[in-house]
């Protein structure tokens, strides 16, 4: 388990949807937002990631597992 967040998990789900359902590059939602655009490109690659996992027959969610 790493460190934990300086982000709260609410930023964090906002600063990815940002990305996800917007024309703007990740760099200027990053820069817009203040943070470090690899910190933010880490967080849009684990939603993309949880999404294919929870896309799979029969797969568990591990969005209720992180809870």
């Amino acid at each position: 388990m790493g460190r934990p967040s300086k982000y709260p998990a609410e930023f964090q789900t906002e600063a990815v949807r940002l990305v996800l359902t917007t024309d703007k590059a990740m760099a200027e939602v990053a820069r817009d937002l203040g943070i470090n655009y690899k910190t933010l490109g880490a967080w849009v690659r684990r939603e993309r990631e949880q999404k294919t996992l929870d896309a799979l027959p029969g797969a568990l969610s591990g969005r209720a597992q992180r809870a």
